[in-house]
């Protein structure tokens, strides 16, 4: 086990009550691995951007799931037929209190929702999250070694196409053919509207232009002819435990996006008892997202709201924590000042890298400018030719991939959201690099080798 801190993932726009969920969720994932830590996870959320640092070797807690949850396709399966079955319930569950107005109601309904929210969490959101990261890693190692043994190179664009192509489709898949084939648009913001966000309270809506800017292609891909499962096998000849891997990728790719499908969908479903609190309290809904869920509960047990508390929060980072499974959320003070030092600390040793290394998504080789994208604001800073680097991407940020020369994220392996977007337009990608965003600068100039798996600053 590792002694040192090490960055996890990096989010932005999620709310203080929906952390306040999933970080014991994180914190169980990491003891599966490291029980020997007392704290070994934390969490550092300011302006609106959350980090989580652990001491725990991601890859090993993510194998650790993987290898328990997603074995075969018929455990996928059943996790896919628990899942419509959660929707179903929960959307009873939120149209029982829909038009409750009996004394008391807001409580039971924040319970309930609280309750399916965690098990969202256990079964659909973190736990498949970090086994759905660690599987790629692996995966991605041996499709590659299959392909490089066989010396099938000239075939590797169609047979990692094929590989991935997913089990089912997702709403993002659905949005686009309904798109494509000319299906009224305002209807279709009605209809994907939950698509807007996962986190209980904050969203950005979608509107007609979201939809415009996302369904269409400004780009033609060439068309890949999709290879049955029968040649890809006859051409790959893998081991029984190759095999294994080969039978679930399909998958995983499906499962990997519809839960989030399902994550966004269960939100959606409560927005309405958000908009009601708000107006209970007297507060802008955005202020609900400042507490905890154990806040939140409180507040409506007692019927009153810490106002005071909200207006420190949104001027103060705030660290949580879950020594021994207990969750803390802590305003900044010089007790807890350390946890900033290992931010600090993480972020300085990865600004003195001098490559950046990770894995090829798309092949190509392209020079151009850096632009971060942190936020879906960023977007419309991003020109024709321009290096889009971020965290990781979503389908908010397609027009600026649509423009952007190559990209480069932190996060991701061949089946997330950049690595497919750039297989789709043909565009060099390099995904799971952990550091771009820190070593990396706007208006750098820099070289994309996604043939070789790496970039670099070019001397000006």
């Amino acid at each position: 086990m590792k002694n040192t801190w090490t960055k996890l993932i990096s989010r932005e726009g999620v709310d203080l009550l929906s952390i306040s969920g999933l970080d014991v969720v994180f914190y169980d994932c990491v003891r599966e691995v490291d029980r020997k830590s007392r704290e070994p996870f934390f969490t550092i959320v300011q302006n609106k951007i959350l980090t989580h640092y652990l001491t725990a070797d991601s890859l090993e807690v993510g194998r650790a799931v993987y290898i328990d949850y997603f074995r075969t396709p018929r455990q996928v399966e059943q996790y896919y037929k628990s899942g419509l079955k959660f929707l179903k319930n929960a959307e009873l569950a939120a149209n029982k209190y829909r038009s409750q107005r009996r004394a008391g109601w807001e409580l039971k309904a924040f319970q309930e929702l609280r309750k399916q929210f965690m098990c969202l969490n256990y079964d659909l959101s973190i736990w498949p999250w970090w086994g759905i990261e660690s599987w790629q890693i692996d995966f991605e190692k041996i499709l590659k070694g299959l392909i490089k043994r066989r010396k099938l190179e000239a075939k590797e664009e169609q047979i990692i196409a094929s590989v991935y192509k997913a089990w089912k489709k997702t709403a993002i898949v659905e949005l686009q053919e309904r798109f494509q084939k000319g299906e009224d648009v305002e209807n279709l913001v009605q209809q994907y509207q939950f698509l807007r966000s996962w986190s209980l309270v904050w969203f950005r809506p979608i509107n007609k232009q979201w939809i415009i800017d996302f369904g269409k292609k400004q780009v033609k891909s060439m068309e890949i002819e999709f290879l049955p499962k029968s040649k890809i096998f006859r051409l790959l000849k893998p081991n029984e435990r190759e095999k294994e891997f080969l039978d679930l990728a399909p998958y995983i790719s499906f499962f990997k996006d519809w839960r989030d499908d399902v994550r966004r969908k269960f939100v959606y479903m409560w927005s309405f008892f958000f908009d009601h609190l708000a107006q209970k309290f007297g507060v802008d809904r955005d202020d609900l997202g400042y507490l905890s869920l154990d806040e939140l509960e409180k507040a409506l047990k007692y019927n009153s709201f810490p106002k005071k508390l909200v207006l420190y929060r949104k001027e103060h980072p705030i660290v949580i924590t879950t020594a021994d499974g207990t969750l803390r959320m802590r305003i900044l003070n010089h007790k807890i000042e350390r946890y900033l030092k290992i931010a600090r600390a993480v972020s300085e040793e990865q600004q003195h890298s001098l490559t950046i290394q990770g894995i090829i998504a798309q092949t190509g080789r392209v020079v151009g400018r850096v632009r971060l994208v942190k936020t879906y604001h960023d977007i419309k800073r991003v020109n024709a030719g321009d290096i889009l680097v971020a965290n990781t991407t979503h389908p908010n940020y397609l027009p600026g991939m649509q423009r952007a020369a190559a990209f480069v994220t932190n996060e991701g392996g061949m089946i997330s959201h950049a690595a497919i977007v750039a297989r789709e337009l043909k565009k060099p990608c390099i995904v799971g690099s952990k550091i771009a965003t820190e070593v990396l600068k706007d208006d750098d100039l820099v070289e994309v080798n996604a043939n070789h798996g790496w970039v670099r600053k070019i001397k000006q």
